[in-house]
């Protein structure tokens, strides 16, 4: 309702009928008696201005011909009409330019689209109590010489203006006087800092920014000087918020003030956080990759003639076991890349649907026998749940390091591993960690312990790669880097729950799949051998001798070649002599999806296999697109190559 039972008129102009309709029926609902008129251009609405004067304007800014800013300017060129608000309405959210046009034009607010019907309401009603206190003003200024009804208007004018766009800023703004006391505040600073406007009233300055930083740039701009700092701010809650504080001096009655802005920057911190964070892992990953081909092929040589010695011994010999210790120690230092390379997408594996459920019972079997008895399980796991596309190693590996880091946890006193699985959905509207996840199904899963927790700022890098808090040479520190680089790499992530003496509690979501697992069906454990010709390339000559031994006790004849060069040429003259070829990808001159490329030529049917320690130019994709039936990874094993040969031979 309006204040006073005076009739009133609202003029909206807007080139849309959709929009002049709403404003009217709003007009209507919440100011019963207040006439309405409306215009379709600005032309036409300055036309109505001829034989009538409205109480508020509406213009939107955008309109053919002449725009809503021209207009308000036309409307405060005339006398009779300088004293009636404008609103303009805008879809330039964020244009500053926009709006200091429409300022200078002689806007009295401003409103962006799409418009809230309460807030459009609220400015009307604002901008009504104005109006009446102005003409109350000036009829007692009727008596007055006119210069100084002139400079009063102009006066209230500027400070209608100023408050306009005081109340209604965004960020926090304080006016502070020469004392260090708060002699004015927005809304938006008592929503950043918790206190109420009539108790920042007065407030030392000091009391939101204590410290010796805050004092100095306070002298600073005391001083005459504009500073723009980071600061944290203290809200009354004895929380604090990080804030970018801009102070810029000025003079009123011949005194210093300082006005302050205040911009809540912790969602933009916690953003380059992450960023950092990532930049950090992406970086260990490029060198996990660039060491990755070397590493795989020494662990071929160790694997391969570790496998060889003990097919040559008998099972009673002492030594046959001990050869099976070195292959598990392979397979070991194999999974340690697999993990280094997790921290970038260059190191995924294969992924196919699987039961979360199922894997971690696998897991919690495997860390019974490696965790004292002094610490206990809790399992909350259902029967059935949704899959996950995921890689069952990583999986594993994201289980066991959490487990083992709440082992850690608890080596001293004792407690309970608390490990359990849901689903949920979200919306796509939770903040935080969450915001980078697309709405839809996931798959939780919790591990807590009763340990001793951990200080915020243990927190904030117990993903980094090499941090640990452990003594020298009680761990490596690259445990839950890899959890965070598998998760990331499989589009979930990882959050963790903390307080010193009260535990962890580590949450991680996978996108649930569609997919139904593929059922297990038992194979056969026979190695399959054959009797087809095989050439070998491989620049390293202990892999080529080895690799070659293995195949031949598979069965096969075979015929090696250091270079690419003389395989290709060895080809070239008699392609029919092989059944398959089998070439290392990473070798000087050519590299084996080149040499593929170029036998494919010769013979378009030769089955080719390449394997490779790590390289960024070959995948499954690609290796099926030049024609190549199978990639395989380094290091080799006996039983891996007589699967594959037979699986390529036979298709």
């Amino acid at each position: 309702m309006l204040s006073d039972n005076k009739a009133r008129m609202i003029l909206a102009v807007d080139d849309s009928p959709d929009n002049l309709f709403i404003i009217e029926a709003l007009i209507g609902e919440y100011f019963p008696g207040c006439g309405v008129l409306t215009a379709g251009d600005a032309r036409g609405g300055l036309a109505l201005l001829e034989s009538n004067t409205p109480d508020v304007i509406l213009v939107d800014v955008q309109m053919p011909g002449t725009d809503g800013i021209e207009m308000c300017r036309e409307v405060k060129a005339r006398p009779h009409l300088r004293h009636v608000p404008v609103i303009l309405l805008t879809a330039h959210r964020s244009s500053t330019r926009v709006k200091v046009m429409g300022l200078e034009a002689g806007a009295d607010d401003f409103i962006t689209k799409p418009v809230d019907n309460i807030e459009l309401v609220a400015r009307i009603r604002v901008l009504l109590r104005t109006k009446n206190a102005e003409e109350a003003l000036r009829l007692q200024r009727d008596g007055l010489k006119s210069k100084v009804v002139d400079q009063h208007k102009a006066l209230l004018d500027s400070e209608v203006r100023y408050r306009a766009i005081f109340e209604n800023a965004r960020d926090a703004t304080l006016i502070t006087g020469p004392d260090g006391r708060i002699v004015d505040a927005n809304v938006a600073a008592a929503d950043l800092t918790g206190y109420s406007l009539e108790r920042l009233s007065g407030m030392a300055l000091s009391e939101l920014y204590p410290g010796e930083e805050a004092g100095d740039v306070f002298r600073r701009t005391m001083d005459g000087e504009a500073v723009t700092v980071p600061m944290g701010i203290r809200r009354e809650d004895g929380g604090s918020v990080e804030t970018e504080v801009t102070n810029v001096p000025f003079s009123m009655g011949g005194s210093p003030f300082m006005h302050t802005v205040a911009r809540d920057i912790t969602e933009t911190m916690e953003l380059t956080a992450r960023l950092r964070q990532a930049h950090k892992l992406e970086a260990v990953g490029t060198l996990a990759g660039g060491v990755a081909h070397d590493f795989n092929n020494i662990l071929g040589i160790i694997l391969g003639n570790a496998e060889l010695a003990a097919d040559d011994m008998p099972d009673w010999n002492p030594a046959r076991f001990k050869l099976e210790e070195i292959k598990i120690a392979c397979l070991r230092a194999r999974d340690v890349v697999w993990q280094l390379l997790s921290f970038s997408r260059k190191g995924d594996r294969e992924r196919k649907p699987m039961g979360l459920h199922v894997a971690v019972r696998e897991s919690i079997r495997l860390l019974r026998a490696s965790i004292p008895t002094s610490i206990g399980f809790k399992v909350d796991i259902p029967e059935e749940m949704s899959s996950v596309r995921a890689d069952s190693t990583q999986i594993h590996q994201v289980l066991i390091n959490l487990c083992m880091n709440a082992c850690h946890a608890m080596e001293d006193a004792g407690g309970d591993i608390e490990i359990a699985l849901d689903e949920i959905r979200l919306s796509g509207e939770e903040g935080g960690a969450y915001t980078s996840l697309s709405p839809g199904a996931y798959v939780r899963l919790t591990v807590a312990d009763t340990g001793h927790g951990m200080l915020p700022e243990t927190v904030e890098r117990i993903f980094d790669p090499y941090f640990t808090t452990k003594e020298v040479g009680a761990g490596s520190g690259m445990g839950l880097a890899v959890v965070h680089g598998i998760v990331r790499s499989h589009g979930g992530v990882i959050t963790v729950a903390t307080e010193e003496g009260a535990g962890a509690v580590f949450t991680v979501l996978f996108p649930a799949a569609k997919e139904r697992p593929a059922s297990n069906k038992t194979t056969s454990t026979r190695v399959p051998m054959g009797q087809e010709r095989v050439l070998l390339v491989d620049d390293e000559p202990s892999l080529l001798r080895m690799v070659r031994e293995m195949i031949e006790k598979l069965g096969y004849r075979v015929e090696t070649r250091n270079y690419p060069e003389d395989a290709l040429e060895l080809f070239r003259e008699a392609p029919d002599r092989f059944d398959l070829i089998l070439t290392d990808m990473t070798m000087p001159q050519m590299t084996g999806d080149r040499l593929a490329a170029e036998m494919l030529k010769i013979r378009g049917d030769i089955p080719i296999v390449l394997y490779t320690g790590f390289s960024e130019k070959i995948d499954d994709k690609r290796a099926g697109e030049l024609g190549i039936r199978k990639l395989i990874e380094k290091p080799l094993e006996m039983n891996m190559l007589a699967k594959t040969f037979r699986e390529v031979l036979d298709s």
